[in-house]
């Protein structure tokens, strides 16, 4: 599903990325581990394709998406990626629904009510979906993401420290409903962690330190 060869990523002279060699099956929940500007979100936004290497190419899906121009980019993005950050990233001043409705807008498609409405009960908010964000925990606010993250069915959902703004008991909960997705709807997850109990969550663990990934 995800295949990396000999990416290399650099930032002036700093290069945190040192020809990453790296395949994720498809289906998998894989987690990559490291210390603070060890280069996992940028990691994460190369396979995104929110950012480009410097050298080697990135195949996903049989497709080198590290050589599509930046529309289509985007389209790779809206279609293809979901993602789950650390700060939630919802709008303040619109619902739940409309929160989570917003991919499949800027997709042109509409009247996606009953999916939306699905993935609100999957994620356990259905009597929220009237709510602005402001009015939800964090724990509630993350599950939102994450219905965002799958509106538009993506084939790889991309989670960078999705539990950084959580308490432990409220990461747990959250861990525990990605991984059910991942392994029941089949998508291929990529998160990105310092916390050892999130990384347990992972079929497969890797470390990245001084540009390299380590098993």
């Amino acid at each position: 599903m995800i295949r990396l060869e000999d990416v290399r990523k650099c930032y002036g002279r700093q290069c945190v990325l040192e020809g990453i060699r790296w395949h994720v099956p498809p289906g998998a929940l894989v987690a990559v581990m490291g210390s603070s500007g060890s280069g996992k979100s940028t990691l994460l936004n190369l396979v995104g394709a929110m950012d480009l290497p410097d050298d080697g190419r990135i195949v996903v899906d049989g497709e080198e998406i590290s050589a599509y121009k930046d529309a289509q980019r985007t389209l790779y993005r809206r279609r293809k990626v979901g993602f789950v950050f650390q700060a939630f990233n919802l709008l303040p001043h619109i619902t739940v629904f409309e929160n989570i409705e917003l991919p499949l807008l800027l997709n042109g498609i509409g009247d996606g009510g009953g999916r939306v409405r699905e993935l609100i009960g999957l994620v356990g908010l259905a009597d929220k979906e009237a709510a602005p964000p402001f009015e939800l925990s964090g724990g509630e606010q993350q599950r939102v993401a994450i219905a965002r993250a799958l509106i538009h069915d993506p084939a790889i959902v991309l989670a960078d420290e999705p539990t950084g703004n959580l308490d432990r008991r409220t990461g747990q909960a959250v861990m525990e409903l990605i991984a059910s997705i991942a392994r029941e709807r089949r998508k291929t997850v990529v998160l990105v962690t310092h916390d050892p109990a999130v990384a347990r969550f992972a079929e497969t663990t890797f470390e990245l330190k001084d540009g390299m990934l380590h098993s």
